[in-house]
């Protein structure tokens, strides 16, 4: 695995990826960020990579010119591979905050002092956080007004329908494994 675009362009990240990862591919970050490139500022955004995993995607919004990169996961052994990947990638910790622990109760928590401009969700297959996920986002004050929410979920996984009163679709990429969805406020 390695970055695919940015000023990180082809560096490597760690191959100590925990079993029950799924790290999102190279070609499908690649079509994320370009889908993402046409519809906001990659550039000086704020990043909040949920269920970040071996922070594949996060790390490649900063290679993109994200200016700070947030990180949450449940997986000691995943934020373990992060951290690697930080350290191999040489990146100042002062762009990068990472916290361990459920994604539900860290957004809950009101721990976060920014607001970020994109969010990118991909939880475990299977699971139906979505909508909780959503809801939080805009009750904590966590999205700038013009922010972009990226869930990837499971083909056949549906964003519920709540979220479609608070947020509008955007655009959509397909995968064979995956559905791709952009959301922004309404």
């Amino acid at each position: 695995m390695r970055i695919t675009s940015g000023k990180l362009k082809n560096k490597l990240l760690s191959t100590n990826i925990p079993e029950t990862t799924r790290p999102t591919t190279e070609a499908l970050r690649q079509s994320v960020f370009s889908a993402l490139a046409s519809q906001t500022m990659i550039e000086h955004s704020t990043f909040l990579d949920l269920f970040a995993g071996t922070g594949a995607i996060g790390l490649e919004a900063y290679s993109r010119g994200a200016s700070k990169v947030t990180f949450v996961d449940n997986q000691k052994l995943a934020l373990q591979c992060l951290k690697e990947n930080i350290e191999l990638l040489e990146i100042p910790k002062t762009s990068m905050q990472a916290f361990y622990g459920d994604a539900l109760d860290i957004l809950q928590s009101g721990i976060f002092s920014d607001t970020f401009s994109i969010v990118y969700i991909d939880p475990p297959y299977k699971t139906f956080l979505i909508g909780k996920i959503f809801q939080l986002l805009v009750d904590k004050n966590l999205l700038k007004f013009d922010s972009i929410v990226v869930t990837e979920l499971q083909n056949g996984m549906k964003v519920p329908s709540e979220v479609l009163e608070i947020f509008s679709l955007v655009n959509s990429l397909q995968t064979p494994q995956a559905t791709v969805q952009f959301w922004k406020l309404l």
